[in-house]
């Protein structure tokens, strides 16, 4: 961004005047106006055009360029000029803004794009803490409820017919249920805790609860706002259509709106109401207008307090159901407490289910606005303000795009802006559309415009491609964390006492509560060592992940280089073979102290720890030959390379393959040191370090022929397997999703029948038996079938029920497992 005028407003250069800039602005040939409107939440003035107006910027300049940056600002052709941040700089009356100058490669003369951020969150009263906590005790839970289950209840309507999505689909129902769950009662915990701490007559405590009930109200009260008070709502919209004012003022012919999330509905009330102003084009991203529109809907027709008791009962059901339930098949104590809750919950959690079926039955779509603007939609599958599908809830001719940020329900929400191949540059190109004379799609690096559009769009295949490979990296990380973590249970507890051991200098006082809070929030008994030991190792997993996230975003800013060049960006380049590896050894490390054990580990650490010097010897007498050897094969190359006249320090770089051999062969040294700690002898370090590197090198070399190409043939042949998330063909019938399920049960009875006790191989033998009745049903659905109150039900396709048949095999071979077992027991063996 340009540096603001730091001169006084009225002093100096006639143009540095803001009413004679005003002035000459409003003189010159029109420019396109764009308008961003900010979502929930207190924003900064000016953070709202920083956020959304420099990655526009430098999608511009990167596609004009065709990638090629220049040595100087003045070299970029779209350039900020005139800036205002901060209302004291200049125009008290202007919004934040900034004048953008368009050159390209054919036209000298500057278009001029006006920026400018409307800040609607200053143009109401925050409510008072006390209304918002009332409001969000009612609301929370039916939101967040719905939230969750909303796009699984719209996701199984559009199944594929195959294994994977079918069990894909069961994890997310599992997954979105305990997270809703979780989730309102964080909220609301957090919210009541706030009240009862603000009754407390200490100044410490109050100026926390204080600031905590400010943000409250500055946040979460914009929400309330919205939906409570129809006066301040229109003052939220007529701040919309002030600054809208405020562009044509300003000489601009054609406007553009860009909302985020409840800026979404903001603005299309500013668009809707009888006042409303017409704009060109009205652009809506991760919106919040179809929630905030049914979550209305849900206060005005009673359906929050169904859901709240539902929520209630759901909580104390998971709570109390795990005891309930084995105590009542005498694998666990009976309690007769633990059955009576419930039983109570379950009844409870009937409301919710009555409410949800109102919801999805009587939801009412949004009203078009009054002109017809075009009206383009953005959203992600993850983004958790879309709940659900758009088909049926807003008008049929908005332009519904669904884009790919991270695949993550946590990040997707606010990571638009950095989805620069994909979001920004859609966005970018339908508001160059308005301006008409600025020819954006044939002023890059492709002139003809269908082939630039044949070249974009392949470039947003790719980054649907790379979501996806990110996306099917989760699982195995998250199953081989679950598979760690189960396996070593044991073990948690020496994790556990090591990590608190490096910690002592710690208050203790301070975190001894956390633990019991969790324990009786949970079904699972657990020490404070224990909880420890399992938070470590998730939380080494999570930054391990997180690292592998970093790699990912730089594999991306590559594709974007390429689509700025208008080459198709390489699928298995360095950089993604970088992040394919990172991932491939996050996975194995798991598996390894999967395997080994935690403690081992730890052990294993602190021995390197106390012979680090050992180590250092160990490893500096072998990787200093290897070292050597690596400077005299590059010299006999730059001396082949380069003549001895034109020699130069900078006139040749070693090749990759030295290099990445050269480090290759020290951390095989490395590994050798930490297993063999201690000086080696000079007969086998000198040698030993020649020859790994000598291999290294070789190895590295052949990577780049033959190998190299089996690894880009293999790695390409993952990508496409993983690049099937909307795969084509039927979708998945009752029967299909009701036959996986019994192969999930059959296979999940397997532990039960492994256990010492009678109860469990009887419990495992029961879940087998309904296994295999669900199982039976697919494998035998050739020719269709039908259901009482379902109807007709066409045929499973041929993979699904060789899957049932696989069932049917397991479930049959867990039974008899039971009943031998079982047997067995009878005779007294």
């Amino acid at each position: 961004m340009a540096r603001p005028n730091p001169g006084e407003p009225n002093a100096g250069h006639p143009a540095d005047n803001p009413a004679t800039r005003t002035a000459e602005l409003a003189e010159r040939d029109p420019c396109l106006g764009i308008l961003f409107v900010h979502g929930a939440g207190d924003h900064g003035v000016g953070s709202t055009l920083i956020e959304f107006g420099e990655p526009i910027i430098a999608w511009l300049d990167g596609w004009l360029s065709a990638g090629r940056r220049g040595p100087t600002d003045a070299s970029d052709l779209a350039r900020p000029g005139a800036t205002q941040l901060l209302v004291r700089e200049a125009d008290a009356h202007a919004p934040a803004h900034t004048e953008v100058r368009i050159r390209t490669h054919d036209d000298d003369t500057p278009h001029l794009w006006l920026m400018a951020e409307a800040r609607w969150d200053e143009a109401f009263t925050p409510p008072a803490f006390r209304q918002v906590l009332t409001w969000a005790i009612g609301v929370v839970p039916w939101t967040v409820l719905t939230q969750f289950i909303g796009p699984v209840i719209d996701e199984s309507r559009l199944l594929s017919a195959d294994l994977f999505s079918i069990l894909r689909w069961l994890v997310n129902v599992s997954v979105a249920a305990v997270l809703a769950l979780v989730v309102a009662v964080v909220v609301q915990a957090f919210a009541l805790a706030l009240l009862i701490l603000s009754i407390i007559p200490l100044d410490a405590v109050r100026d926390v609860v204080s600031r905590l009930q400010r943000f409250a109200s500055t946040s979460v009260g914009d929400l309330y706002m919205v939906l409570t008070s129809p006066v301040q709502r229109a003052a939220l919209t007529g701040a919309v259509q002030r600054d809208i004012d405020w562009l044509r003022a300003r000489g601009c012919r054609r406007i553009a709106v860009v909302a985020h999330s409840q800026g979404g509905y903001v603005a299309y009330q500013a668009l809707a109401d009888p006042y409303h102003r017409d704009v060109e084009l009205f652009v809506t991203f991760g919106s919040g207008l179809i929630r905030l529109t049914e979550s209305e809907q849900a206060r005005r027709t009673g359906w929050l307090p169904l859901g709240l008791i539902g929520v209630i009962g759901a909580l104390l059901a998971v709570r109390f159901g795990p005891v309930a339930i084995l105590g009542t098949l005498d694998i666990w104590e009976k309690r007769q407490a633990s059955g009576l809750a419930f039983l109570i919950g379950a009844a409870m959690t009937v409301g919710f289910v009555v409410a949800l079926r109102r919801y999805l039955t009587e939801r009412s779509p949004v009203p078009d606005l009054p002109v017809r603007t075009p009206w383009l939609d953005l959203v992600t599958n993850e983004d958790p303000v879309l709940n659900g599908s758009r088909a049926g809830r807003l008008p049929g001719r908005v332009h519904k795009v669904r884009i790919q940020n991270r695949a993550s329900v946590v990040a997707d929400h606010g990571s638009y802006w950095q989805n620069l191949d994909q979001f920004v540059s859609r966005v970018t190109l339908r508001i160059a559309a308005l301006d008409r004379d600025g020819r954006i799609w044939r002023a890059g690096p492709i002139p003809d415009a269908r082939d630039a559009v044949r070249h974009l769009r392949r470039s947003w295949h790719r980054r649907r491609a790379r979501v996806a490979t990110l996306q099917r990296a989760r699982g195995p990380i998250a199953v081989a964390t679950a598979v760690l973590v189960a396996a070593r249970a044991d073990q948690l507890d020496a994790v556990g006492q090591a990590v608190a051991g490096w910690f002592r200098w710690f208050p203790a006082a301070i975190v001894a509560w956390l633990p019991d809070v969790i324990g009786s929030a949970i079904p699972i008994v657990l020490s404070h060592a224990q909880y420890l030991g399992l938070g470590t190792i998730l939380a080494l997993s999570y930054l391990a992940y997180q690292a592998g996230l970093a790699l990912w975003r730089w594999w991306g800013a590559a594709d974007t280089e390429a689509q700025y060049r208008g080459v198709l960006a390489d699928p298995v380049s360095a950089r993604a073979l970088v992040y394919y590896g990172w991932t491939i050894a996050h996975i194995a490390v798991l598996a390894i102290v999967a395997l080994v054990g935690p403690a081992a580990v730890l052990t294993w650490l602190g021995g390197v720890t106390r012979d680090l010097d050992p180590i250092v010897q160990a490893w500096a007498r072998v990787y200093t030959w290897s070292l050597v050897t690596a400077a005299v094969v590059g010299a006999v190359l730059w001396g082949r390379r380069v003549p001895a006249a034109t020699a130069t320090a900078t006139a040749w770089r070693p090749p990759r393959w030295l290099v990445g051999g050269t480090v290759v062969a020290v951390l095989v040294e490395l590994a050798l040191a930490l297993l063999r700690p201690g000086p080696t002898p000079a007969i086998l370090s000198i040698p030993g370090g020649i020859a790994l590197e000598l291999t290294s090198l070789a190895l590295a070399a052949l990577a780049g022929a033959p190998s190299g190409r089996t690894v880009r043939w293999l790695v390409l042949r993952v990508q496409r397997r993983l690049d099937r998330r909307h795969p084509s063909g039927a979708t998945a019938s009752v029967v299909d999703r009701l036959g996986v399920l019994g192969l999930v049960l059959a296979l999940g009875a397997i532990g039960l029948i492994l256990q010492p006790i009678w109860q469990a191989w009887l419990v495992g033998g029961v879940i087998a038996l309904v296994g295999l009745l669900l199982a039976v049903s697919l494998a035998t659905n050739v020719s269709g079938t039908k259901l009482p109150g379902i109807g007709d039900v066409r045929s499973s396709p041929a993979g699904l029920r060789q899957a049932g048949a696989g069932g049917v095999v397991v479930a049959a071979l867990v039974i008899g497992a039971a009943i031998a077992r079982g047997g067995l027991l009878l005779l007294g063996r």
